[in-house]
């Protein structure tokens, strides 16, 4: 079952020492409260039960959503308005719970009319980017978060940055774990959404139209090589995902091209070339996605792989299928398009009537292995194939 805090560590469970980090969008059913803060607001006790129980019927009618896979409900987060100095009271906050990305919003309404009885226009899916972030882990009772606030206040005037905070972004605490009977062990994750001063030289190693103006970029990505840069939201134009064709075999080559050297790829002139390519294409068996007219991702299924015959798969599958040659140009990454590639190959294998679906990934790509991870698969154990020794990752439909 996949667990958010475990794997998400970085942003659930930060050190009591300040520190940045950037948190992608991600999808939450929020309700919108007002009162004071503690277990003494009427309205505060009621969302929580309410949402925790739409959560759980999110979860129960999402199961036949495409790339569906089990996860454990995630813990209360709160958006917050500060208090004011020498205050502890909270009077304005949202209150949240994460959902998967394949959560769609007719599941969400199907879920909503079936717990809240009467019209209720404050719970809602949304999608909340807080991007780059100052925050670390607080230990004790809520009621003093205002001194963990304190510290990571302190922590952006030293270090040159600028609270960003606003009717979108505000500051941010997660309900990692509340003990009830020694509440000095509770935990909470306090979060504060800044931005860099516009004489601060933006850190990004690539060219854009506005470089060295961050207060401009949207969001910041970390690349798997752990060095900053800055973009600004796209109007990416995606097409639908569609099956290659002949026409497009140079785009493809250029494409996994551009991946060589890339950390954790095994990617070289010998594979995948021209005549894979073409295989695939004839077997209908490679998918591309589109960007206006260029090819900024693509993906394969294959039936006849030889490590599908390997002892390390499931005993109850009797026909699995392969995944394989995932890619997305580089620059593209970090918008969760492999994901949407994924999920697009896993339901043609499910619809081809395969029960499995196996991929294999070499031990050095991290990035790769914590998406499939997130998509539901499985590590089955070590496979030595193709003059390598792969993770061997499986998802049974």
């Amino acid at each position: 079952m996949f667990n958010f805090v475990k794997h998400y560590k970085d942003e659930y469970k930060p050190s009591g020492v300040p520190r940045e980090i950037v948190i992608p969008p991600a999808k939450y059913i929020v309700f919108d409260g007002s009162g004071v803060l503690c277990p003494t607001n009427p309205e505060y006790m009621h969302a929580r039960n309410t949402i925790k129980k739409l959560a759980k019927a999110v979860k129960a009618l999402a199961s036949d959503n495409e790339g569906f896979f089990d996860y454990s409900i995630p813990p209360y987060e709160l958006l917050i308005t500060p208090p004011q100095r020498d205050s502890n009271v909270i009077d304005r906050w949202s209150l949240l719970i994460r959902q998967p990305d394949f959560i769609t919003d007719e599941v969400f309404l199907k879920a909503k009319s079936a717990v809240c009885k009467k019209e209720t226009p404050q719970y809602m899916l949304k999608t909340y980017e807080a991007g780059l972030c100052v925050h670390c882990m607080h230990l004790g009772e809520l009621k003093y978060i205002y001194q963990t606030y304190k510290m990571l206040s302190n922590y952006i005037a030293e270090h040159g940055l600028i609270q960003s905070v606003n009717s979108e972004r505000r500051t941010q605490i997660i309900l990692v774990k509340v003990d009830k009977k020694s509440p000095e062990k509770s935990k909470y994750v306090v979060r504060i959404p800044v931005r860099r001063s516009n004489n601060e030289l933006c850190p990004c190693p690539m060219s854009c139209s506005r470089h060295g103006k961050c207060e401009e970029c949207i969001s910041f990505h970390w690349s798997i090589k752990s060095f900053p840069y800055c973009y600004r939201k796209l109007d990416l134009k995606l097409k639908p995902i569609r099956e290659a064709a002949m026409k497009d075999k140079r785009a493809i080559a250029e494409l996994y091209k551009s991946l060589y050297g890339s950390e954790g790829c095994t990617w070289s002139d010998e594979y995948p070339n021209a005549e894979i390519i073409e295989h695939d294409i004839e077997n209908k068996s490679l998918f591309v996605l589109e960007s206006g007219n260029e090819i900024i991702g693509a993906i394969s299924i294959e039936s006849d792989s030889e490590h599908l015959r390997a002892n390390v798969w499931s005993d109850r599958v009797k026909n699995p299928c392969s995944l394989g040659r995932l890619a997305v140009r580089r620059d593209m990454q970090g918008r969760g398009l492999a994901k949407k590639l994924m999920f697009f190959a896993i339901n043609r294998i499910k619809e081809l009537g395969f029960d499995s679906v196996v991929l294999l990934v070499c031990g050095k790509n991290k990035k790769a292995a914590k998406l499939y991870e997130t998509c539901g698969f499985e590590f089955r154990g070590k496979l030595d194939m193709y003059d390598y020794v792969w993770d061997a990752y499986e998802k049974i439909l």
